[in-house]
């Protein structure tokens, strides 16, 4: 990958984490504890930032950061099912 200085100047700018952001959906956060590229209290912090009064955060003993064995698909499609319901 090339990183050029327009790179982390637009990162910067579209970080929606530096300030409370709106968003009045419900929706559910899945983080995997085994996660060695997102810290596991990020979830905590978008949920924090937020004005959405409904948000769920899914914690996957056994996951990392691809969420992607049969029990993480499963957690995944039961989440979007779950917000469907919710909208």
């Amino acid at each position: 990958y090339i990183l050029t200085n327009n790179f982390f100047t637009d990162a910067k700018k579209n970080n929606v984490l530096n300030k409370p952001f709106r968003f009045n959906k419900p929706f559910i956060l899945i983080h995997g504890i085994r996660d060695d590229v997102v810290n596991y209290k990020m979830p905590q912090k978008i949920m924090n930032k937020t004005t959405s009064k409904s948000v769920q955060v899914h914690y996957l003993k056994s996951s990392d950061h691809r969420l992607s064995s049969e029990e993480d698909l499963r957690c995944i499609i039961k989440a979007i099912e779950t917000i469907r319901i919710l909208i």
